[in-house]
């Protein structure tokens, strides 16, 4: 009898102690490793256990003693993962417990990331500098950019790329090769010459030719680009909070105009050698003001004009801008009553030392006006954005728009109009989209045809006629690292079949390679193109 009472004793004891260390003295049990040190032919992912539900574990892989003030945590269950060779020290902790002993495992990974070929494929504007690395210090690159692959040659400097070309090339360390990694660059060689306008690193704006880019600021991203008159380019850019009006000659030579009232530039247009931009400022006592600058063609600066000046708490942005008969037409948004509505102002400059503003709502619900252009026949379109969908209206006058003529996805389109003809690009998701909108004697304003455009954002585009678009956009694509996302500035160009009278696209033509780490917000983009 007495021998079963301590039999059952012993049981109650053992049951208090689960999840107890299963050390001595208090002492923490040492973790288990999944592999065992060793040679590995690839990488491995390495499952950490510990017989103390309760540890923490820390470990280092540099090869230095871990503890609670070095090395990262980790719990029992999860993995690490084991790309390259690495020696792997790893303890248990508790809070009132002692330290277990130390597991260590030492990985030979005989296995190699293929390299990483800093431009990526795709046909690009100009010339490209390629640089191929390996994330192996100690292994060597070899490439090739011979068709028929008959030799390879070890990677010292970099390759510059003037013909469409195929580089292959794999990484060598000892008896171990990589993957090959391939990347098909291509240079185009059309006949236009195409000027882009653009952003870099979201605070850069940046001209591109086909013979490569100038910076024209490092401190404002780029907004809009014209012709001017004058045979020069006008340029404007903007942080949120001071914008610039640059104008580039034949030359190449950069003149820059910062915009009074710390305003920030949206849209650009010119009437009769004047130069006007919409946009918004902050003034004293007020919050976000609408704006319109002006200046004459031989003045050195730009003249406000203030398009809410009577309201000293509202929310207005001025985005869009054109001009017809000494008129500046300007759209954007305004805050009535704590509601955002798309808002119009009538601005009469033929009188310049004393011009009159007036203005309305476009639509009385919630929304924005993003752009405005007006056709030959003097008909106003503007594209806009209600809650969550966006429209084109058309009227005789701005106080006379009829209902959205159709729905874009998106947040609201930029437009041009070639003759009669309106063109209007906008991007849901990853998806660029391009509309014709046309306008018939009999049957008024209806949809031509809508073009989607895969894994390209649209920003802005450009009728040099009614059968030939130029549009501009951006372009995202997973780095063959597969840790880096790369952001690309593009053009491309839609071209109207004369069979079937559909536009049909040829390919992105891409801008830049910038590597961008992270996640990917559109730091570059080409927002202007003008085709000479």
């Amino acid at each position: 009898m007495k021998k079963i009472h301590s039999v059952l004793i012993a049981l109650a004891l053992s049951l208090l102690c689960i999840g107890c260390p299963t050390g001595s003295s208090g002492k923490l049990s040492a973790p288990i490793l999944s592999h065992k040190t060793g040679e590995y032919d690839s990488p491995i992912t390495v499952t950490v256990y510990s017989h103390d539900s309760f540890a923490v574990m820390y470990y280092t892989t540099d090869g230095s003693k871990p503890s609670k003030d070095h090395g990262a945590f980790i719990y029992s269950g999860n993995t690490i993962d084991i790309d390259k060779n690495t020696t792997l020290r790893i303890i248990s902790t508790a809070p009132g417990y002692t330290d277990s002993e130390e597991t260590k495992a030492v990985y030979t990974i005989n296995y190699l990331e293929k390299p990483i070929i800093s431009v990526s494929d795709g046909t690009y504007a100009y010339q490209q500098t390629v640089t191929i690395t390996s994330n192996d210090p100690e292994a060597k690159v070899f490439y090739s950019t011979n068709p028929q692959l008959t030799s390879y040659t070890e990677y010292s400097a970099p390759i510059d790329i003037t013909t469409d070309t195929k580089i292959m090339a794999f990484a060598k360390k000892g008896d171990i090769i990589s993957n090959t990694a391939i990347s098909e660059i291509n240079i185009y060689n059309g006949s236009e010459q195409l000027i882009v306008f653009g952003r870099k690193d979201t605070n850069k704006g940046v001209l591109y030719r086909n013979t490569g880019t100038k910076e024209v600021s490092d401190k404002y991203g780029a907004t809009e680009m014209i012709e001017l008159s004058n045979g020069s380019i006008g340029l404007i850019g903007s942080n949120n909070t001071t914008g610039y009006f640059a104008t580039l000659d034949a030359s190449d030579e950069i003149k820059i105009y910062n915009l009074p009232q710390s305003g920030a530039g949206s849209d650009i247009c010119e009437y009769n050698g004047n130069t006007y931009i919409s946009g918004w400022a902050r003034a004293t006592g007020k919050r976000v003001q609408a704006y319109l600058f002006y200046k004459q063609d031989a003045e050195e600066s730009f003249t406000p004009i203030c398009l809410e000046e009577d309201t000293v708490t509202s929310f207005s942005k001025a985005f869009g801008v054109t001009t017809k008969d000494g008129i500046v037409y300007v759209v954007g948004t305004k805050d009535i009553d704590g509601v955002k509505k798309p808002y119009y102002w009538k601005v009469d400059l033929n009188v310049l030392n004393n011009p009159s503003v007036e203005g309305g709502i476009i639509k009385d619900i919630q929304g924005e006006a993003k752009d405005i252009a007006i056709s030959q026949d003097g008909t106003f379109y503007i594209t806009g954005q209600l809650n969550n969908d966006s429209y084109i209206w058309f009227g005789s006058s701005l106080s006379s728009l009829t209902e959205g003529l159709l729905c874009i996805a998106g947040t609201g389109a930029k437009l041009s109009v070639s003759g009669n003809r309106v063109f209007a690009v906008n991007s849901t998701g990853n998806l660029g989209m391009l509309y014709e909108i046309n306008k018939d004697a009999t049957e008024g304003h209806y949809t031509d045809n809508a073009y989607s455009f895969d894994d390209v954002k649209f920003a802005n585009v450009y009728a040099k006629d009614e059968n030939n678009i130029y549009i501009t956009g951006s372009k995202v694509d997973i780095a063959p690292d597969e840790k880096t996302t790369l952001g690309y500035s593009l053009w491309t160009k839609a071209t109207r079949n004369p069979t079937s009278d559909y536009f049909e696209f040829g390919d992105a033509v891409l801008l830049d390679s910038t590597k961008i780490s992270g996640t990917y917000t559109e730091r570059n983009s080409a927002v202007a193109v003008i085709v000479k």
